[in-house]
């Protein structure tokens, strides 16, 4: 019960097998909620560090960095949609045999 909150099938899924198992309620409720707490401790404590490492980041990146980001992703987009591109234009000539 504890490690099945940690992903959405076995969020799902563990339940069904506790009850199928034969878990008592008082034990699966026991186990559900420290879970259940585990798992909203876990999420709230990682989005609070992504959150303040992000702030830390844009502090001491500034605009420039933000620029210069912003430059690496239209960067990739523009690779990305030329690569797209030559692949849909390529000319599919009929393969010959190879002389011998």
């Amino acid at each position: 019960m504890l490690v099945g909150r940690s992903t959405a099938v076995l969020r799902a899924l563990v339940p069904a097998a506790a009850g199928a198992s034969g878990l008592r309620w008082p034990t699966f409720l026991a186990w559900n909620a420290l879970g259940g707490l585990a798992w909203a401790t876990t999420a709230t404590l990682v989005g609070y560090a992504a959150g303040a490492s992000y702030a830390v980041a844009a502090a001491r990146l500034g605009r420039a960095g933000l620029v210069l980001a912003g430059l690496v992703v239209v960067g990739l987009l523009v690779t990305r949609w030329v690569t797209a591109r030559r692949r849909r234009h390529r000319t599919r000539a009929p393969r010959t045999p190879a002389p011998r």
